[in-house]
């Protein structure tokens, strides 16, 4: 069992899309996965304790929020896009969607997304 404290910072949390996301750009199919790097803040440590007693625990659930809620992201950006380069240059603001979109779920396990990055976009 892990104690947490408010404002304590879990930093540089490596995470990706455990299976390859199936998003149609142009008219083609194609299975894209991420992989990036994050960071988060407790913001109540009492919420979090009851939640994520183990530390393990709360950055296999970091990992999983993140990733089950970037497949709405690439799905609508995908169909705004001809190719998986112009998707691929989406990176950032792929990124910003994410941080917006996780926002309330992190939120409710007691938790402030404090940076969050995607380093490779690869298409399979």
């Amino acid at each position: 069992m892990s104690i947490y404290f408010t404002l304590q910072e879990f930093k540089d949390m490596l995470w990706t899309t455990p299976v390859p996301i199936l998003v149609r750009v142009g008219q083609e199919p194609v299975q894209v996965r991420l992989r990036g790097q994050c960071s988060v803040v407790v913001r109540d440590a009492d919420l979090l304790q009851e939640k994520m007693p183990d530390a393990e625990a709360l950055t296999k659930q970091v990992r999983r929020v993140l990733a089950g809620e970037v497949i709405d992201i690439l799905i609508e950006t995908g169909r705004s896009v001809s190719s998986v380069a112009q998707l691929a240059a989406l990176r950032e603001q792929i990124a910003r969607e994410l941080e917006l979109k996780a926002e309330p779920v992190f939120t409710l396990l007691g938790l402030k997304l404090t940076q969050l990055e995607i380093h490779a976009m690869e298409s399979l």
